[in-house]
This record gives C-alpha cells, sequence and structure tokens, in this order.
C-alpha cells in the first residue's frame, strides 16, 4: 500500500491526471507539479547566475579601466 510519504519520495515520470477534487489522488498530482517546479527553478536559478556573473566580471574590467584613466588623465 502507497502512502502519501511514499508517493512524494518516488520519482514521477509521467503526468497524472488532474483530479477533480482536491486531494483524490493522495497528493500525486501536486508532488508532480513540486518537483516540476523545483526542477525549472533550479535551472532558471544557474542560467541567471552564470549570467549575473558574466555581468559582473564585465563591470568590474569596465570600472577599472574607467579608475585607471581617471587616475592617469586627469
Amino acid at each position: 500500500m502507497n502512502t502519501t510519504a511514499d508517493i512524494f519520495k518516488e520519482q514521477i515520470t509521467e503526468r497524472p491526471e488532474i483530479p477533480a477534487r482536491f486531494g483524490e489522488d493522495g497528493g500525486r498530482f501536486y508532488a508532480y507539479y513540486d518537483q516540476l517546479a523545483d526542477e525549472l527553478d533550479e535551472d532558471l536559478t544557474k542560467r541567471l547566475k552564470s549570467q549575473l556573473d558574466s555581468l559582473l566580471i564585465f563591470v568590474s574590467s569596465l570600472e577599472s579601466i574607467l579608475h585607471f584613466s581617471r587616475s592617469r588623465f586627469p
């Protein structure tokens, strides 16, 4: 017998049917949704982090160049 705790532990590989009433499927659909949302959030976070890292490197380099040019050519 599957308990609700077992449903949340197992890897869900296909989209379950949306239940007509909340909780009819023992939380399977919402566990799937939660798992999918976590994956999408993690992917989005990784992409944004890599883009921000590149942007910070660019801004840091530009700031260094501007600082150097101001000190040499007042």
